[in-house]
């Protein structure tokens, strides 16, 4: 899932897509990058429009999860 609308949708916030798309970030692997600070991520997130600091918190959450997945895909603990 690298497209920010499947995120949203999965997490019952489409509302956002387009706030996403006005920025540009379409892109969770470019979350993903931001989400390495995640106080620049929620910053961001407010930035572009998403207001409720529960639904920030869901999104860096759910991105940050999904860096963590594809990390874990290459342990080799199989």
């Amino acid at each position: 899932m690298d497209h920010v609308s499947l995120l949203l949708n999965e997490l019952g916030m489409p509302q956002y897509l387009a706030c996403f798309e006005e920025e540009e970030m379409t892109e969770v692997s470019l979350l993903r990058d931001i989400g390495r600070r995640p106080d620049a991520l929620r910053t961001i997130l407010k930035e572009i429009g998403v207001s409720k600091i529960g639904h920030r918190e869901r999104l860096v959450n759910a991105v940050l999860a999904s860096g963590t997945e594809l990390d874990g895909d290459d342990d080799g603990d199989d």
